[in-house]
């Protein structure tokens, strides 16, 4: 590690630094000298675009390299304002405008001075807050549900991709919390919400683009809300002992921002990732089978935010601290903290029913009761330092510390064709802790030669995870009853470091340019797991327990040519490389595999900006997948006995291919959005599940079944793939005050497995119709109309038989009054039907949740509000899967029916900044 550490320093110490230009000035109305405000001046070259927003002064500023620069200020009620500036090696240049005024004539007047509600600006959709009109005390996330194409019920999405990102103001605000983000900021404080595809941190700083998109919202605050402090703090209690309180306060001082939450409830409000939870509760669902398509789930959706967790009923404390701040021109940072205690309690149902042959299938009954306390601590932090113009730092640290404790009782029945084959009852008890950090640096040094560049970067990662397991369980077979009591000791440990090196060279002056990467990754996974008998003096038992090393050591080579102009170009890479995979185990007995890959990656993309603003956008990819340690260890988990599974030492790396397709295009004039994407993905090498059920007690693999047990293992497979499409067409209803939104969309694969070794694929095809109409009518009234119908089809070719289709209607509406008394009245209806199913799930399902409040105080910042949750007393959450080798229904644990009373203050203190000093012309 000494030596990696040398060899990075020794690169950087070789480059010199040069200096950027700050370009700066004032954009004003050439007839009246009144500055023109909250207006974009772009500059672009033919690789990258830059600009600033012009402040409450008309002024504005932007760094520079020097070059060749487009210029364009389009403001409304102003001439459209076109220029050519060349950028010289300097400390600062000055660049006023002065725009003219665009003549327009009285009955034109409330046309032309309408605020478009969204504009194309290159591949970002721009939505003006003034076009979009909420309640009072809303907050962001209610201001964006308003937007064409963008859906905010469960997780965040936007064109029908899910929103990983949200920034305020261009820096990060509570890292990938996209939920946290904007429910934490109201919407008052909005001034225009961007939307686009962000590069990864890797690609902005090394500027060679690397395919990987990260869908992003940039929330633009209004200039004089920039200064000041905003909030919301509620309490309330209710029957059954529901309780729920928690606070946000912001103090945002220009680039400083300070950002707080907190909040403590038994009523299912989580609102942080699900990397808080540990994943290891005692739960045997297998999660690595690649579920499709939900069935339907109730009242409450798993998103990866965990806003009403859909499973059990968890009390939940947490809190969090989000911190950014320009400390100078060359240094920033931004930096998050989240705390969560989660102590949750579920009940689950389950029924599987295991393909076997054309003619039949197994059955699997389970009731499994679940408690645990989980808690975790996460701390990350982005750092950018600018020595000089020409070079610059990057450094991302993260760490986590979590701790689990859970227990589950599980009762289940294996049957066939209505005859019990065996029975299970077990208790089994975890105590497990995880510690994890990793920390990404980067260096960029830049040269007086446009488009020549040079990048290098240092990935850390180390992970471990330790702890106990204690089985106790009885499984009662058809000859025989089998007594267990073990206690596992686990030891996990992680150890990861990739080193990137890249270099960029223009060919010529018109954006073509050469690529050459170099890139050198290592992960190493070391396992222990030593399981012993109590009911026999505690002897080690060797089938259960092993001690494993797996090495993944890969050389990647690139090289590419790329060229951009005028935001349209193209990539075109070629990577080869070269991995080594190394297993070795050292208990229970002695052995080791050594293989090598060699590779062929390419790389391509292309995207075009048309002249009406519309775009297009391209990628073709592959990639590499090496097998997990969990998944190559040749050790028996007998955490459900019925159900076992083992690794596969054999197996070989997954090469997978990709191709994405998106165009976009916005109708400025008539506030219309249109959407299209299509993504696919294919592998000959997919790392798949293979499942064998005994059908009479057997050995399989040197492991003794019973009839009926199962022993579930990885295999490489032929014939995966996945396909899913997205159109949107969002445009306002004048008639009704409205937005509506149209979504079209549908989701294909083909998941191949192995059943008895007989290799069967699973098809799953899902077809949804959406509509949305979303009000504008003015801030005392509030409402979202919604239905989608999706139609369902799975099948399985080796058990035809368990085939199936089924239709679900999903209807919600969602209702905000305030009367000019300020009382206000809100309700929300969910409804879903099902058709098709079993006579389980044949159902229909209302969920209405209501409230009445009053405002207080002279600014109406309070209010008192009493509401009743799930007033029909029908929240449920069956839901119906398709995996590759079973089909699966689950009902799960709840909350219904309560009331509760609940006290809401909203607070909002800005104050304007000190004018700063007027500059003049030069």
């Amino acid at each position: 590690m000494n030596k990696l550490v040398f060899f990075f320093v020794l690169i950087i110490s070789v480059f010199h630094a040069h200096g950027q230009t700050l370009v700066r000035g004032n954009i004003s109305d050439s007839a009246s000298g009144k500055p023109v405000i909250a207006t974009t001046i772009g500059f672009s070259d033919s690789t990258m675009k830059f600009g600033d927003y012009t402040d409450e002064n008309g002024d504005y500023q932007v760094q520079l390299s020097p070059g060749t620069y487009n210029v364009e200020v389009q403001a409304m009620g102003f001439q459209l304002f076109i220029d050519t500036i060349q950028i010289h090696s300097a400390k600062e240049r000055v660049y006023n405008l002065r725009l003219i005024a665009v003549d327009i004539a009285l009955d034109e007047v409330g046309v032309k001075a309408k605020i478009p509600p969204v504009q194309m600006k290159g591949d970002t959709a721009e939505f003006n807050a003034q076009g979009y009109k909420t309640t009072e005390n809303a907050n962001a996330k209610d201001l964006l549900g308003k937007m064409p194409g963008m859906q905010t019920d469960g997780d965040v999405k936007a064109g029908g991709e899910k929103v990983q990102q949200v920034l305020v103001d261009g820096k990060p605000f509570f890292g990938q919390d996209a939920n946290t983000a904007l429910s934490t900021l109201p919407a008052e404080v909005v001034d225009k919400i961007q939307v686009f595809d962000d590069q990864s941190d890797q690609a902005k700083q090394s500027g060679v683009d690397d395919g990987d998109r990260v869908k992003t919202i940039n929330i633009v605050t209004k200039i004089n809300m920039r200064n000041g402090e905003f909030g919301r703090a509620y309490a309330g209690a209710g029957s059954d002992s529901r309780y729920s309180a928690g606070a946000n306060l912001n103090m945002f001082r220009g680039d400083q921002r300070v950002s707080f939450l907190g909040q403590i409830n038994n009523i299912n409000q989580q609102n942080f990732s699900t990397e808080d939870l540990l994943g290891v509760t005692g739960d045997n669902s297998d999660s690595r089978h690649g579920r499709y398509r939900r069935g339907f789930s109730v009242g409450s959706n798993a998103s990866d935010f965990m806003v009403n967790p859909s499973n059990g009923i968890t009390q939940t404390i947490a809190g969090g601290l989000n911190y950014q701040n320009t400390f100078t021109e060359k240094f920033e940072m931004s930096g998050s903290y989240f705390f969560n205690r989660a102590n949750t309690f579920d009940r689950t149902l389950t029924f599987q029913n295991y393909y076997l042959n054309e003619a039949q299938g197994q059955q699997y009954n389970e009731q499994d009761t679940t408690e645990s306390l989980n808690t975790n601590h996460r701390l990350s932090a982005r750092l950018q330092y600018k020595v000089n113009d020409k070079v610059s730092f990057f450094m991302r640290p993260r760490i986590s510390v979590q701790q689990n404790t859970g227990e589950s009782i599980r009762y289940g029945v294996t049957s066939q064709e209505n005859v019990t084959i065996n029975t299970l009852n077990q208790m089994l008890t975890t105590e497990l802790r995880a510690v994890s950090w990793s920390n990404d640096l980067m260096y960029r040094q830049s040269f007086d030669k446009k488009g020549r560049m040079f990048f290098v970067s240092l990935e850390l990662g180390q992970g471990n995870t330790i702890g106990d397991k204690l089985l106790d369980a009885s499984n009662a077979g058809t000859q025989s009853i089998e007594q267990f009591q073990q206690r596992a000791e686990l030891d996990n440990q992680t150890l990861s470091y990739e080193i990137d090196v890249r270099y960029s060279e223009p060919l010529n002056d018109k954006g073509l340019g050469l690529d050459l990467s170099y890139e050198l990754s290592n992960d190493i996974s070391d396992y222990e797991k030593y399981t012993y008998d109590q009911l026999n003096s505690n002897r080690l038992l060797d089938s259960l327990s092993n001690s494993f090393n797996n090495d993944w050591l890969a050389h990647e080579y690139g090289i590419g040519v790329r060229k951009f102009e005028k935001g349209s170009g193209f990539i075109i890479r070629a990577r080869y490389e070269r991995a080594n995979l190394i297993n070795d185990q050292s208990f229970p007995s002695i052995y080791k595999t050594d293989k090598v890959f060699h590779s062929f990656v390419p790389f391509a993309l292309y995207k075009k900006t048309f002249k009406d603003k519309s775009n297009v956008f391209v990628m073709y990819r592959t990639d590499t997948d090496a097998p997990g340690a969990e998944q190559l260890q040749n050790v028996l988990d007998n955490s459900n006995p019925l159900q076992l599974s083992i690794g596969n030492p054999d197996l070989n790396r997954q090469y997978e291919q990709m191709l994405r397709m998106r165009y976009q295009r916005n109708n400025v004039e008539k506030s219309r959005v249109f959407y299209f994407a299509l993504n696919g993905r294919w592998s000959n090498s997919y790392l798949g599940r293979t499942t064998f059920t005994a059908q009479s007690d057997t050995v399989y693999n040197g492991v003794e079944l019973e009839s009926g047990n199962q022993l579930r293992s990885y295999a490489n497979l032929k014939g995966y793939s996945q396909y899913d499409g997205f159109i949107t067409y969002g445009f306002p209803v004048n008639l009704l005050k409205s937005n509506l939104n149209i979504n079209v969309s549908g989701q294909y694969s083909k998941i191949p497995s192995l059943i008895n070794d007989v290799q069967t694929v699973t098809e799953n095809q899902s077809y949804q119709l959406g509509l949305s109409l979303a009000s504008n009518v003015s801030e005392k009234l509030d409402f979202t109309i919604s239905s989608e119908t999706s139609y369902n089809l799975a099948q399985n070719s080796g058990s035809r038989g368990l085939n199936s289709s089924y239709y679900v209607q999903n209807s919600k509406m969602k209702l905000d009054w305030i009367s000019k008394y300020g009382i206000t009245v809100r309700s929300s209806l969910n409804h879903q039907v099902f058709y098709g199913l079993n006579s389980v799930l044949n159902n229909q399902v209302l969920l209405w949740n209501a409230g009445i409040g009053k405002q207080l105080f002279a600014k109406k910042q309070a209010e008192i509000q009493l509401t009743v949750f799930d007033i029909l007393g029908q929240n449920n959450n069956i839901s119906q899967d398709f995996y590759d080798s079973y089909y699966q229904e689950q009902n799960t644990l709840v909350i219904q029916r309560y009331i509760m009373l609940n006290f809401i203050y909203n607070f909002r203190v800005f104050r304007s900044e000190k004018e700063p000093q007027k500059k003049s012309d030069q």
